[in-house]
């Protein structure tokens, strides 16, 4: 119970600040990223977690739930996503544009979830192809790389290896087609 107001009043300045930012440029969305500290570093990693929220909690959290949701992910379409070798895919932040493997999952297990939750196609071949792109970074013995772009085995913790699992998790589950 004691949680309840300052719950309820953090959600209304998300819904009624945060989130409109969005419009002129998202700069409510800089530093939730814990290795750049920049004023003018937005992060696809918020905004992806907030509609991940959405789709999960729906109309419990926010009657407008597919608007928002629908709005953080075309947000970070146009702000972090370029095409790699034919394919869509989502970059990190302002200064970090490459395809790591825990965004990119991200990325993709988010549309797969928009897409499933709202029966609407319109994401589901995007978030197909980000995260089928993200497993040319499993070298052929198994070992997980962050990225295609790396060549190193291993990297990040989140980008090689626990990110990218329960994010494929969740498009499965979203898709279930999709483990054939």
């Amino acid at each position: 119970p004691e949680f309840k107001a300052p719950s309820t009043k953090l959600w209304a300045w998300i819904k009624n600040v945060q989130v409109p930012s969005i419009a002129k440029g998202g700069t409510l969305w800089v530093e939730f990223f814990e290795d750049h500290h920049s004023q003018k570093n937005r992060t696809a990693w918020a905004p992806l977690s907030l509609a991940r929220y959405l789709i999960e909690k729906k109309e419990t959290l926010d009657a407008d739930w597919q608007t928002d949701a629908k709005t953080l992910i075309e947000f970070v379409g146009r702000t972090f996503t370029s095409i790699r070798f034919g394919v869509p895919v989502c970059g990190e932040q302002d200064e970090d544009h490459d395809p790591w493997g825990g965004i990119n999952s991200t990325y993709g297990a988010v549309l797969a979830m928009y897409s499933a939750a709202t029966g609407s196609p319109q994401y589901k071949k995007v978030a197909n192809q980000a995260l089928t792109f993200a497993l040319y970074a499993i070298d052929d013995d198994g070992c997980p790389r962050d990225s295609v772009l790396n060549n190193q085995r291993g990297g990040w913790q989140e980008d090689a290896h626990t990110d990218k699992v329960h994010n494929f998790i969740d498009a499965l589950v979203a898709f279930p087609e999709w483990a054939r």
